[in-house]
């Protein structure tokens, strides 16, 4: 060594996370590692921090070795979680941060490596018409086992499953390392739980969205994000919940990147992102300022014009939730009713199954949305108005059953139009007779216990029974509801659940009727979260 030293630390430490000797011309670290040292960024001092060569490096004469085929905005940092296996001689997969449920983490040393396969033993024509999904139950025995450890042990055999075909399918691109094993998890996991039906064949996220992302950093961290959050609520792993919000954090300043030019920003991944990024807002529980997603989600779409997501999925999907949460908010929702109609275009259904409320119910719940951010003075209404309430409710009790989709459907769907005509004289304050209320929370209560639990469909009943669940005055009722919602975070993986319950249990503890309009506000102020 020459003895003399670099101010910082070489690239290569740098991009490992690992701690450099910075001796010049080469560390000591790479060398004794046996691996390139990329060398040094040399920034120029003095004028160069002013005028034209401002901002503006010097490199050193050996250039780095570029991977080939890596983009640049893929090349991140390993976490401080993964160094302690980052280098390790052998280059095989190694296992940390074990959980406190017992599931291990595998980790990759390089982008190529796989779960003790190669891409090239596989014949791509045989995947050419299999969705991760159908791979995964093809690959993957149903247990009937449903204790903890069992799921625990299915879930890790999912993985593994689901890990081998998103290897396949994103090696060429060389997707970035700390992603692999969290994008197995959202292919074989999360994409399905997103669903109504978790066994459908046509999934936005896992045949749309994830592959969109693989060449936009924005989208494919967001992703990761979602299925960290997911992965640390379902299986009690605080090391992913980190890996989280590390993730959440990227992918926000990735999206700011993609936002300074009015070109990139009309770039479909963007909206996308938004919208995975509301999602893992939602996973994370708790209170979150859902109202900047949306307003930046309707700049975006207001941008592109007639441009349009896949069937305009992300559009259909960021105005239903944007509606749903003005329901229990004070604020008007950027979307109306016929702007999300329009959206939907000819068809009389929405473009995929990640609804739990049909078009024709939704239709009638946004209208009386509408109506209600109408009046200026909410203590106040009319007789008008009360009688449009009573025929909006009218009409929805009168829409004809769903029964195209089955029982577990037609449950889901009533579910829906009971909660939905109870949230309306609730929130308007009608005068009812308390007979009615029951009945139609009693429908509610019974629909939900008619789908079995664990399940897409029951875990799409959270908007449903948390409107019947504050009438519940019954004890036998809330332990129920209790119980239910338990299984429904465990199986659903999201984190709203538990924070719902809370709220409820608040309710059930004192006989005050709730106000619905501050009921999901954090202290009357702008933090809001989405019972859904």
């Amino acid at each position: 060594m020459s003895g003399k030293f670099h101010g910082a630390a070489c690239k290569t430490c740098r991009r490992r996370g690992r701690k450099c000797t910075r001796e010049l011309p080469k560390c000591k670290s790479c060398l004794d590692k046996g691996i390139e040292c990329e060398g040094y960024t040399l920034k120029w001092t003095g004028l160069a921090s002013r005028g034209k060569l401002a901002g503006k490096t010097s490199m050193p004469k050996s250039k780095p070795t570029k991977p080939k085929t890596a983009p640049l905005a893929f090349r991140g940092q390993p976490s401080a979680s993964r160094r302690d296996v980052a280098d390790h001689p052998d280059n095989v997969i190694q296992v940390s941060n074990t959980s406190q449920t017992g599931l291990s983490r595998p980790v990759w040393n390089s982008p190529s490596q796989t779960p003790n396969w190669s891409p090239s033993q596989f014949d791509q024509s045989r995947f050419s018409n299999l969705t991760p999904r159908t791979m995964e139950l093809n690959m993957m025995a149903e247990d009937s086992d449903s204790s903890p450890e069992a799921e625990t042990s299915n879930v890790v055999a999912r993985h593994h499953a689901s890990l081998g075909f998103m290897t396949f399918l994103l090696d060429p691109y060389n997707v970035p390392k700390e992603l692999k094993y969290i994008l197995g998890y959202h292919l074989g996991e999360v994409a399905p739980r997103l669903c109504v039906d978790t066994s459908t064949t046509r999934n936005p996220y896992s045949q749309y969205i994830l592959p969109l992302g693989i060449q936009r950093p924005a989208l494919l961290y967001a992703c990761a994000a979602l299925a960290a959050c997911h992965y640390s609520v379902r299986l009690q792993d605080q090391g992913f919940h980190i890996d989280c919000l590390r993730f959440r954090g990227k992918a926000m300043r990735r999206l700011q990147e993609q936002l300074w030019s009015e070109e990139t920003a009309k770039d479909e991944s963007n909206i996308a992102a938004v919208l995975m990024l509301t999602l893992t807002d939602m996973c994370l529980g708790g209170f979150s300022n859902f109202d900047a997603h949306f307003a930046a989600a309707r700049k975006l779409i207001d941008l592109r014009g007639e441009s349009r997501t896949q069937d305009a999925f992300v559009e259909q999907y960021i105005g239903w939730l944007d509606v749903m949460l003005a329901a229990s908010n004070r604020r008007k929702p950027l979307f109306s009713s016929n702007e999300i109609s329009l959206l939907r275009g000819s068809n009389t259904e929405w473009s995929y199954d990640v609804f739990p409320c049909p078009p024709d119910q939704f239709e009638i719940f946004s209208r009386v949305v509408e109506l209600h951010k109408s009046q200026d003075d909410h203590s106040v209404l009319s007789q008008e108005v009360l009688d449009a309430v009573n025929d909006l409710k009218d009409e929805l009790l009168y829409l004809p059953l769903h029964t195209e989709r089955g029982a577990a459907w037609l449950h889901l769907t009533e579910a829906y139009r009971f909660a939905i005509a109870l949230y309306m004289l609730r929130l308007f304050k009608v005068p009812v007779d308390e007979d009615d209320i029951s009945y139609l929370a009693h429908n509610v209560f019974y629909h939900a216990k008619n789908i079995q639990a664990s399940t897409g469909w029951a875990d799409h009943l959270l908007w449903p029974l948390f409107h019947a669940g504050l009438e519940f005055r019954d004890a036998k009722r809330q332990e129920w509801l209790r119980i239910r919602a338990e299984e429904m975070q465990r199986s659903g993986g999201f984190r709203n659940v538990e924070t719902i319950m809370e709220i409820l249990e608040r309710v059930w503890s004192t006989d005050e009727r709730p106000d619905y309009l501050t009921l999901l506000t954090e202290n009357g102020g702008s933090g809001s979260m989405v019972p859904v």
